[in-house]
């Protein structure tokens, strides 16, 4: 079976940056709907992460912002009301620059050298504020990822290693193609169907097999059973796109905790000592 990783190397043109105006309602919580009430939770949980490379070029040797290898999805897993802060989840290939990127960057024409300096990320709230983040932790055996966003605290999506029953219906608010925006996070539905483990995998790193439809730009985001996360989505079916791969849960505790606890241990050491 042929997958791939839902790096996106070609920017696909996204409406982040389209013009919207606030409706003459309230959207959040205008509704008796209990399921439209839990799918609303689940959107203000999920940002869109975006990596942009620092890079020289060759003819002005100046620093030089603006280009996208990749984005996907991200989904809040802490905040601390106190010191403003927050920690967002996603997979490790929105975190790292392809190697591709780091010698072909021109846009038309032959390839061209452009050394990578660093990569700046930026983070979108379902606000549509944009905020800068950090790599807190990183864990490519995994493909996952942990940023740090500072100024901003938002609601915590849960994360359970409990695993769903065989055929448990799956929901997923991602950003495929960038289609997210203030207010405006697609959300998807799909089965849980199985396992699959990929050459060299361990028994233990075998995936989570799902009928939920992706593309570039997914990459990273929460797939929830019953209001909490169960996996994350990395992977999707080169020749079905509705065949998706998630990194189980298991993984995902495991980084958290690591993330979690040198977040916090920052956090102390920075905070004002009592007078």
């Amino acid at each position: 079976m042929k997958s791939f990783l839902l790096a996106t190397l070609v920017l696909i043109a996204g409406c982040s940056g389209c013009a919207t105006t606030h409706p003459p309602f309230s959207i959040w919580g205008n509704t008796d709907d209990q399921g439209a009430l839990f799918n609303q939770r689940l959107m203000r949980q999920t940002v869109q992460v975006l990596q942009i490379l620092n890079v020289i070029t060759p003819e002005s040797k100046t620093k030089g912002l603006g280009h996208l290898p990749e984005f996907g999805t991200g989904s809040i897993v802490a905040s601390d009301i106190r010191a403003q802060e927050s920690l967002v989840l996603t997979a490790g290939h929105v975190c790292v620059t392809p190697e591709s990127h780091k010698t072909r960057l021109a846009e038309d024409g032959d390839p061209v050298e452009l050394p990578v300096i660093s990569s700046t990320y930026k983070i979108q709230d379902i606000e549509g504020v944009w905020h800068d983040a950090t790599v807190q932790s990183l864990d490519m055996s995994h493909d996952l990822c942990v940023l740090r966003i500072r100024k901003f605290v938002g609601p915590v999506a849960e994360v359970t290693s409990s695993m769903p029953p065989l055929g448990a219906l799956l929901l997923n608010p991602s950003a495929p193609a960038r289609t997210f925006m203030k207010w405006t996070v697609p959300v998807f539905e799909g089965y849980f169907s199985g396992f699959w483990k990929f050459k060299d995998m361990d028994e233990g790193d075998a995936m989570l097999v799902t009928s939920i439809p992706a593309m570039g730009g997914a990459s990273g985001s929460g797939v929830y059973y019953q209001g909490k996360i169960i996996g994350i989505l990395t992977r999707v079916d080169s020749e079905f796109s509705h065949i998706t791969y998630l990194v189980h849960a298991g993984h995902v505790v495991d980084i958290l905790a690591e993330a979690k606890k040198n977040w916090l241990s920052s956090l102390k050491s920075t905070s004002p000592s009592p007078k």
